[in-house]
């Protein structure tokens, strides 16, 4: 059994996929999504474009759907065109080489740029295009707020040993599990797991060599990662 660690429906998703295929897998969110109210004037102002750095943070203006939307990651960026957005421009899961695309691309004299983020960020895009002269304004549209516990069911996973391995595609999630589980008295059951991760996430070796191994994709792409994770559920079921 394969766990999950992402939001619900982007784990739901992905374990649905995970089982078509012959890999048995559940879903477990550890943060749930809170919108967060914000001043509507700030909308009014004539941005060039506009950034989004998660899929929970696209605002559903219609005067905005012709902006160009620029998007960290596939995921946002497909979300963003089912909202209704015509221009949208992605890049990796890095809001630093967006930004650094977006600084070099566009020109800083023609209009002010849209940040709408969540209320915890991992980089100041604000910070960084303010640095390079652009005008930039931030709205808080969301937070994540980790969840109070654990789904018993989990618990009864994790306590009947039949979890395999865990996908963890962010630190946050990382952290949260992990307080989550030791809170529960069950951390040290992922020693017998394996962390299924994209190479582009900064676990450092504290965090993640007790794991009774390791997974990598080399792109952040839950396709390749599933093939890697096939690859490993091929050898390892034989076993």
């Amino acid at each position: 059994m394969i766990v999950v660690v992402r939001d619900t429906e982007v784990a739901t998703s992905n374990a649905a996929f995970l089982t078509e295929a012959g890999i048995n897998a559940v879903p477990l969110p550890v943060l749930s999504y809170t919108p967060i109210l914000f001043d509507a004037s700030v909308l009014k102002k004539p941005y060039q474009a506009i950034i989004f750095t998660s899929k929970h943070g696209i605002l559903n203006e219609a005067s905005f759907f012709n902006l160009p939307a620029w998007c960290v990651g596939s995921t946002t960026a497909k979300t963003a065109e089912k909202v209704g957005y015509t221009n949208v421009i992605s890049s990796s899961d890095k809001a630093l080489s967006l930004v650094k695309t977006i600084s070099n691309e566009l020109d800083r004299t023609k209009g002010p740029l849209l940040w709408s983020s969540g209320l915890d960020i991992a980089f100041d895009i604000e910070a960084y295009l303010k640095d390079k002269n652009f005008q930039i304004e931030r709205v808080i549209s969301y937070q994540m707020k980790p969840v109070d516990r654990l789904a018993s069911k989990f618990i009864k996973l994790v306590r009947s040993n039949k979890i395999t391995g865990v996908i963890i595609l962010s630190k946050r999630n990382f952290y949260c599990l992990r307080e989550l589980m030791v809170k529960e008295n069950i951390w040290e059951s992922h020693k017998n797991w394996y962390l299924f991760t994209f190479k582009q996430i900064s676990f450092t070796e504290d965090e993640v060599s007790s794991f009774a191994g390791i997974v990598k994709s080399s792109t952040t792409s839950f396709e390749y990662l599933f093939k890697s994770i096939k690859n490993w559920y091929s050898t390892y079921s034989k076993l």
